[in-house]
């Protein structure tokens, strides 16, 4: 689904969110993942984009398992009633 997101540069939606890389800010990081919660979306990290808001380029987050660690803390610890969070790590060509 990434790759035909990035081949067909589909746009962000109210379900679909690109970001270069997880804010510094966990309050930030909280508010994505609600915003996302509410009607069910994804939040795609590693993907930064144009200045029209299309996927144009993969950018890796290294510390992957840390960065989910983080994600799982922050929503268990900001979120009311915690929403389920999953992750797919995906891995390209330089192994990130």
């Amino acid at each position: 689904d990434l790759e035909r997101a990035m081949v067909e540069r589909l746009p962000e939606t109210a379900q679909l969110d690109y970001k270069r890389q997880l804010p510094s800010n966990n309050l930030a990081l909280a508010v994505d993942v609600a915003a996302m919660a509410n009607e069910g979306g994804v939040l795609v990290f590693g993907v930064a984009e144009d200045d029209a808001h299309l996927p144009a380029e993969l950018v890796p987050i290294r510390g992957l398992q840390t960065a989910c660690e983080r994600i799982d803390q922050i929503v268990a610890q900001r979120l009311s009633g915690p929403p389920s969070v999953r992750f797919w790590p995906i891995r390209i060509a330089d192994g990130a």
